[in-house]
């Protein structure tokens, strides 16, 4: 049998040279700036320019992604009450991957203004999911859907069982109920 050849591409090996030896993620993220706009990356894509031929294009996608970031803030300033024990997903922390993304690219590397709007939104939207606020209908809508139910199966078949407010939605038995009875909607008809 004739094993593949992986190549690693010269692109990929230099946004791994790049990246900095870290103690941990948490002694690297304390170091980077809270500001997006101070950025190398942000400054070089979205920041006006002088005598840009494309300003107005420019001026248009930072507009609208400092618009969709003020948006966005409002749903990850969320999460920290909805997850209390998880680590912070803030405005501070979307606005400091600008700067862990300079770090990987490295400098040199060119990056359009289209790809800085993408790589923003990509950035406001990669955690906002964790927010409840993110669902309409909040919690009661999630423990209505068909999965959560699922969800719950699938935890108390992996260890302690949940306390009967966690496990919700119409599926639920009493507290009396064993693991191994709750039901799962996979099961259910359609």
């Amino acid at each position: 049998m004739i094993q593949p050849q992986y190549a690693i591409s010269r692109r990929s090996r230099t946004l791994s040279a790049n990246l900095p030896a870290l103690r941990s993620p948490r002694d690297h993220m304390t170091e980077l700036p809270t500001s997006f706009d101070r950025c190398q990356l942000w400054r070089t894509t979205l920041q006006e320019q002088a005598a840009d031929q494309f300003a107005s294009e420019r001026g248009r996608l930072r507009t609208s992604l400092l618009s969709f970031r003020d948006r966005a803030a409002h749903l990850a300033n969320e999460i920290r009450r909805d997850l209390p024990e998880a680590t912070v997903h803030d405005l501070t922390h979307l606005d400091a991957l600008w700067e862990v993304a300079a770090t990987i690219a490295g400098d040199g590397y060119a990056v359009t203004p289209a790809e800085g709007f993408v790589l923003g939104g990509a950035i406001l939207l990669h955690d906002l999911a964790m927010s409840v606020a993110a669902i309409e209908g909040g919690l009661e809508a999630i423990k209505r859907d068909p999965r959560w139910a699922d969800l719950v199966f699938s935890e108390v078949s992996r260890g302690p069982r949940p306390r009967p407010d966690e496990r919700g939605g119409p599926q639920s038995g009493n507290a009396d109920t064993p693991a191994g009875s709750v039901q799962s909607s996979a099961t259910s008809s359609c």
